[in-house]
């Protein structure tokens, strides 16, 4: 019976761990980024309904004002005290914003579609979601902090960066799995004791 060991150096086992961690990371980050460019195209689209449908209650509270004004001017018409120009203008106004009204409803439904297909909500939750600020570079921020084969590499500069920047965090990311890969090939040049 014949046993054969390979022991493999410390170095070279640390770089190929190192290389794997980052590599992991980069995968991360680029998971994060899709994730943000999502949120960010959900949070444009619902501001976008939210605005829509605050447009649509200050356009019905106007058609509320112009209603009453018309019903007054009609009322002072027949009196006699106001012009047929003055009634007819007031009328085209009312018929203009009731025709804005129309018109700002079947974009909101369209908005509230999108946001529907986008979120595979029903109608009556997508009007009960809030909006939360996120800090968009925390999760780099963290995974960059739990990975103890970079912290000790970057300068200062370099975190700041990374803080404010997730497309610097990735290419940084990609220079130190660079640099874990050449180091890797460096170990690799040593062999491994077979014993």
């Amino acid at each position: 019976v014949v046993l054969s060991f390979i022991y493999e150096r410390k170095g070279k086992r640390e770089a190929r761990i190192a290389k794997k961690k980052i590599k992991l990371l980069n995968l991360s980050l680029e998971i994060y980024r899709l994730a943000l460019d999502r949120y960010g195209l959900f949070e444009k689209k619902y501001h976008a309904y939210a605005l829509r449908q605050a447009k649509i209650t200050e356009i019905e509270n106007g058609l509320i004002v112009l209603k009453d004004l018309f019903l007054q001017l009609q009322y002072k018409y027949e009196l006699g005290a106001v012009s047929q120009i003055e009634l007819n203008s007031t009328r085209l106004e009312l018929q203009r914003s009731s025709f804005e009204l129309s018109l700002q409803e079947n974009k909101l439904q369209e908005n509230k579609d999108e946001l529907l297909m986008m979120t595979n909500l029903v109608h009556s939750e997508l009007d009960t979601i809030e909006i939360e600020t996120i800090q968009p570079l925390l999760f780099a921020k963290t995974a960059y902090e739990d990975m103890d084969i970079i912290g000790s590499d970057l300068s200062e500069l370099q975190k700041m960066m990374m803080d404010n920047n997730l497309d610097m965090a990735i290419e940084l990311n990609d220079y130190a799995q660079s640099e874990a890969g050449l180091r890797l090939e460096i170990e690799k040049q040593y062999p491994n004791l077979v014993l």
